[in-house]
């Protein structure tokens, strides 16, 4: 197989997993959120990762509370310790990891894509 390439912003070796530096600045350098709007664009980096963060829906709780309608937003300690903590998920490699050669496993593929229509 391959023996380095980069797949969704990691570097994939052989023998395992590293973030690939290059991609993970933006997030890694993110400000915490100051209204609505910013936090959803958190979540879109967040949503992109969602099915690699363990518990993602439990962990982000405090910080989706605000996209429910007439919420008023007040960044509390614990709202940015949640957004600390999503930060930190992404930021590092330990979301995936290689397969175990020596087991059986199933490599599922997505090829869909969005069509134009005129």
């Amino acid at each position: 197989m391959v023996k380095k390439s980069i797949v969704f912003g990691y570097v994939i070796f052989n023998d395992g997993v590293d973030v690939d530096k290059a991609k993970i600045g933006l997030i890694a350098n993110i400000s915490s959120p100051t209204c609505v709007k910013d936090l959803g664009s958190f979540f879109g980096h967040v949503g992109f990762y969602c099915r690699f963060i363990k518990d993602l829906c439990k962990i982000a709780k405090p910080l989706s509370n605000f996209l429910v309608k007439d919420v008023p937003f007040h960044f509390t300690k614990k709202c940015l310790e949640t957004f600390t903590e999503l930060t930190e998920a992404l930021t590092t490699a330990h979301i995936l990891h290689p397969p175990i050669w020596t087991e059986p496993f199933q490599l599922m593929c997505d090829a869909t894509t969005k069509k134009k229509v005129i």
